[in-house]
């Protein structure tokens, strides 16, 4: 625990390289790690609706209009939302080959 009395965590991750995509790097985080004292990040969230049950109904008005456009924001929109009072104990740690750089959100 920090003095303010937040629980810090750590989120393991570490960069994915894909050569045949227009995203060369992307960022993977390890949800499942976990320490000998603490539960993981997965098993902390609240399970939502099985949002997969929907495609065959999305699917279906989709075929009913006259023209239809699709397109993949995903990579122009990589961000992590946070609330304000959590940005104090979320940080970036570089890895060991560079010098050690911070990032506060």
């Amino acid at each position: 625990m920090n003095p303010e009395g937040l629980g810090i965590h750590y989120l393991p991750h570490r960069a994915a390289f894909k050569d045949n995509s227009t995203s060369k790097v992307r960022p993977v985080f390890a949800g499942s790690a976990k320490t000998r004292n603490s539960v993981s990040i997965n098993e902390c969230i609240e399970e939502g609706p099985n949002l997969i049950e929907m495609i065959p109904a999305i699917l279906n008005r989709f075929r009913w209009g006259k023209i239809g456009v699709i397109s993949d924001i995903k990579q122009a929109f990589l961000q992590i939302a946070l609330n304000e009072s959590d940005r104090d104990v979320l940080w970036f740690i570089r890895g060991r080959t560079e010098i050690p750089k911070y990032c506060r959100l």
